[in-house]
């Protein structure tokens, strides 16, 4: 009687035994999966930083392009207003010797 007990117990036991071998492999699996996972996220942080300086890197370079340029242009407007300034001082001087002209040629037409 006892040894029938026993064997129950025994293989309980190893039942038990099988089931906890069974678990600790899975957990060792796990862990390779966690170490895995694990270097792959380090990897993807170290790429994505990366890529970040580069971009950063890009955008402090285009914002200085930005800014030269726009300098060229506000320098290119204070010519053009001073060419256009320039222009009009012209035309009243053409218009001033245009009327002197006129004058000319009328009081020539006069006499």
């Amino acid at each position: 009687m006892y040894t029938k007990e026993y064997d129950k117990v025994e293989a309980q036991n190893l039942k038990l035994y099988e089931e906890v071998a069974l678990g600790l492999t899975e957990i060792a699996k796990r862990d390779e999966q966690i170490i895995e996972l694990s270097t792959q996220i380090d990897l993807l942080k170290n790429s994505h930083a990366t890529e970040e300086d580069r971009m950063n890197n890009d955008i402090e370079r285009l914002e200085m392009e930005l800014k030269e340029k726009c300098e060229l242009v506000d320098d290119l407007n204070k010519k053009h207003d001073a060419l256009k300034i320039c222009t009009d001082e012209l035309k009243l001087k053409l218009k001033g010797v245009e009327l002197d002209s006129e004058r000319e040629v009328t009081s020539e037409d006069a006499v």
